[in-house]
């Protein structure tokens, strides 16, 4: 009954563990063929995007979105900076800023500090996009200085050079310097040209907007010395020649920029803005060189442009041709200007807006209504600088005080662990010296107790020649002159016969007895002292065998376990003689395990184990064998024989 229910609950055991598997599996499998489904809704709305199905592709994307279970899928990020990125296709600001905080929130879960910093980089770039400076410069900023906790400098570096532009943008031009010269020392020896270049180009125009004009020169040359690429030495050379402009060193701007206008790569499609911008700058010179061909050129900029459709880029043209036509006072200036002011206002660029209105104000024949809006916006502008500029120094602030107490949590922290790391050396020392008394102690107390035994077995091997002795000197030697006394006695022959046989029956016990317990010979003639004690007991009713005792290292053996094992012997043969019955006894020895094994059985009648008490003979074989760290058991059960085993250690 007890097998078969060990065998149910094995059958039960194994059936679960199946069922467990087969479901771990199947959970597997099902979040497998999952993933790869994602995957491939996450390529059709990429593949949508390609082909400018917007719409298609954010309900393929959102199908995705609604599959994924877990923030912490790294599929999940993909799919929402996909979504991020369709919404920007399609201007919807809300969506755009809801998914890039809903990022960011994802990758504070995960705790991963380099998706937190490239989050709120995102988050920067989009509010950027959208015209909320604040916004764009605080994530900015906690983006470098993740990165700078990370020790990324390359990262620091180019996320610095954003910043700087953007600061530009605000008009904290001291600030933007500050950040773009950060940018250079984290970007030092790196191989990122484009960024140095940047970098550069962003201080250029920081000096440029302060009318540092000599300086601002310099800065857009070593900008132009890192520039990687035609495109970008053009637009550098372009804000260069914006700064001789300002100068009014008309010549040297038109010198500049013909030589980039003979650039073929501009003839590029993917440079129709790159060159509209640069005929645009061109043309302009030559407006102000008094060139009859300026208009026409200036009109071929303005047509490029409507091209792109760009806001941004068509202002610039609608500058050019007001100013143009203003210098030669004809009314189309008014036009051009009212344009400028226009597209201004679509992207919502103030300071462009401020030069439409200046330009109005000079060329209209009421500029009284201009010149309150140009008060007005003015003002503004000035209170939307400061209040950025005092909202970017108090996150500078907080950041900088954040990472100082950062610096004093994480010292005193460093201190706490410091002097918890000395403690525990300390505890480590106590325990370790405890250890070793504890070890002193344990292995003196052991050698003391080893000396007791010792002792103890010297003793009792003292004791047994002692008496070994005394029976030979005193009762074999009396018992002897007794003899010899009846011997030289007259009594009857028949008692003098019965005490001559009695008499010499106990001066042979006696002998015996004073040859057992005399000294042992433990030298080089041990081993054959051990086969003449087992021949002893051979006779005809007993056959003793040994077995192994030539293979043994007897020299490795200490004299008192030679002793011990003769002892031993010796007692197995005397209860075998005594109570056994045998007629067969086998002592086997053997080597094993830094061990010597003595085996000895016999086919006599045994005893029952519950009768089994230790006393007199075995039991003084047992305490010699535990004296020097060995161990015997003992086998028998009725009518089949006894049988010993002494393990000594060697």
């Amino acid at each position: 009954m007890k097998i078969n229910l060990i065998s149910f609950l094995f059958f039960i055991t194994v059936f679960i563990g199946v069922i467990s598997c087969k479901h771990q599996n199947d959970k597997t499998l099902q979040k497998s063929v999952a993933s790869n489904y994602i995957n491939s809704l996450y390529l059709e709305a990429d593949s949508l995007k390609k082909d400018r199905s917007i719409e298609e592709a954010l309900r393929v994307n959102k199908r995705a979105l609604k599959l994924i279970h877990s923030g912490s899928d790294s599929i999940m990020i993909d799919i929402i900076k996909q979504r991020i990125s369709l919404f920007r296709k399609i201007q919807n600001k809300d969506s755009v800023i809801i998914y890039a905080q809903k990022l960011f929130e994802i990758q504070e879960n995960r705790k991963d500090s380099s998706g937190i910093a490239d989050a709120y980089f995102r988050l920067g770039y989009y509010y950027r996009d959208y015209k909320d400076i604040e916004n764009a410069l605080v994530n900015y900023y906690n983006s470098i200085n993740i990165y700078k906790s990370l020790g990324d400098s390359m990262n620091v570096g180019k996320k610095s050079v954003n910043l700087s532009n953007l600061l530009n943008e605000a008009g904290n031009y001291n600030e933007a310097e500050t950040m773009a010269v950060n940018a250079l020392i984290a970007l030092e020896e790196k191989s990122n040209k484009k960024y140095i270049s940047g970098a550069y180009n962003a201080i250029a125009i920081a000096t440029k907007q302060q009318e540092l004009y000599k300086e601002a020169l310099y800065w857009y040359d070593k900008a132009i010395e890192s520039a990687k690429g035609p495109n970008e030495v053009n637009a550098i050379t372009n804000n260069k020649a914006v700064v001789y402009l300002k100068q009014e060193k008309y010549q040297e701007a038109f010198s500049l920029l013909s030589s980039v206008i003979n650039d073929t790569t501009l003839n590029k499609p993917k440079y129709i803005s790159s060159k509209a911008r640069s005929i645009d700058n061109w043309a302009f010179t030559k407006s102000k060189l008094g060139h009859k061909d300026a208009e026409q050129f200036l009109r071929e900029a303005l047509e490029l442009r409507k091209q792109k459709d760009d806001p941004f880029e068509l202002n610039a043209s609608y500058i050019h041709l007001a100013e143009h036509y203003a210098d030669r006072n004809n009314p189309k200036a008014l036009k051009m200007a009212q344009m400028a002011l226009s597209t201004a206002k679509v992207y919502k660029n103030a300071d462009d807006e401020l030069n439409a209105l200046a330009m109005l104000i000079e060329i209209s024949n009421n500029p009284k209504e201009y010149a309150l809006a140009y008060q007005h916006l003015s003002d503004s502008i000035n209170k939307v600088r400061e209040r950025v500029k005092s909202s970017y120094a108090k996150v500078k602030y907080d950041v900088e005080y954040n990472r100082q107490e950062n610096e004093r949590l994480k010292g005193e922290a460093q201190i706490q662990s410091l002097e918890m790391s000395r403690a525990k050396f300390r505890n480590i020392i106590l325990i370790l010296l405890l250890l070793i008394v504890f070890g002193v102690g344990y292995w003196r107390y052991r050698w003391i107790k080893n000396k007791h035994h010792r002792e103890k077995e010297k003793t009792a091997y003292d004791a047994e020649l002692k008496i070994s002795k005394r029976v030979h000197d005193e009762v074999a030697n009396d018992v002897f002159n007794v003899l010899t006394l009846v011997q030289n006695q007259s009594i009857s022959a028949k008692i003098k016969d019965k005490l001559e046989n009695a008499l010499d029956a106990i001066y042979s016990k006696t002998r015996n007895i004073s040859r057992e317990y005399n000294d042992i010979e433990t030298g080089i003639n041990f081993p054959e002292n051990l086969k003449t004690l087992l021949a002893n007991y051979n006779n005809q009713k007993v056959s003793v065998i040994s077995k192994g005792i030539d293979n043994i290292n007897w020299n490795s053996l200490e004299e008192v376990k030679k002793r011990v094992i003769y002892r031993s012997l010796q007692e197995l043969m005397v209860n075998m003689k005594k109570h056994s019955k045998a007629t067969l006894a086998v002592v086997n020895f053997q080597n094993g395990n830094k061990q010597l094994h003595l085996g000895y059985s016999d086919n006599g009648i045994g005893i029952d184990k519950e009768g089994l008490k230790l006393k007199g003979g075995l039991q003084n074989m047992e305490n010699r064998i535990e004296a020097v760290k060995g161990k015997v058991t003992f086998e028998t059960s009725l009518n089949s024989g006894f049988k010993a085993m002494i393990n000594i250690p060697m």
